[in-house]
């Protein structure tokens, strides 16, 4: 071996071992977080799972406890936004909009998009709450881009993804209101805004009073033309 290939493989097993301790630091910081009184064996469960995706993708994660993690995180994020004042705090919106988007990927690669949500649906009381954060992710499955898990770091940091640290900025557009999640079965079952933030939404909203205004200025028109001239 040359003396280049002997100093690069220093290099690349140095990486790897900064790479293992970060991981193991981030995991431990999660006793700091917002639901860790709570469920801090779920909140693991679902940091371990995380690693797992941004290393190899969805193809060889561990199905072990993968579920019944997947549903406490849902259920402790139900039960701390029904007990929170709106809107959120950007730690807390992040850290509970993290693990209910974790859990709701896991649900995902175990049971596909309806029936995550299905689960979703029982677990909540078919009631379920989420917080407007804005899309962070892409829709379907296969593509699907969740914040990444990381325990008190909300705007930049490092992200372990295809075996490589990569630096990220978390988009959070949204206000971080609490608001009422979708509640049936449908194609995309998950929303990111709130009624108030929804671009799409907004755009309707405009679409529809330019509309009205433009019908009231036609009926006005006639309404006048009708009218003898005094």
């Amino acid at each position: 071996m040359t003396h280049s290939r002997r100093v690069n493989q220093v290099r690349l097993e140095v990486s790897k071992a900064d790479q293992i301790e970060a991981i193991a630091r981030r995991r431990a910081s999660l006793v700091d977080h917002t639901l860790a009184v709570a469920c801090l064996p779920t909140l693991e469960r679902l940091f371990d799972y995380s690693i797992e995706v941004s290393r190899s993708g969805l193809g060889t994660t561990s199905r072990d406890g993968l579920a019944q993690a997947c549903e406490s995180g849902l259920e402790n994020v139900q039960a701390e936004l029904t007990q929170r004042e709106s809107p959120l705090t950007p730690q807390v919106a992040f850290e509970l909009a993290g693990t209910r988007a974790w859990s709701i990927h896991g649900l995902v690669r175990l049971y596909d998009v309806k029936g995550a949500k299905r689960v979703d649906l029982r677990v909540t009381g078919d009631a379920p709450l989420t917080v407007c954060t804005g899309r962070t992710w892409q829709r379907g499955a296969s593509r699907w881009l969740s914040p990444p898990f990381l325990a008190g770091q909300v705007s930049h940091g490092q992200v372990p993804y295809r075996g490589k640290f990569q630096a990220f900025a978390l988009p959070v557009p949204g206000c971080h209101a609490i608001f009422n999640d979708e509640e049936r079965v449908i194609t995309y079952p998950w929303k990111h805004w709130c009624p108030q933030c929804d671009p799409e939404v907004s755009q309707r909203v405009r679409n529809t009073r330019r509309a009205y205004a433009r019908s009231l200025a036609q009926l006005e028109d006639r309404v006048r033309s009708a009218l003898p001239d005094m």
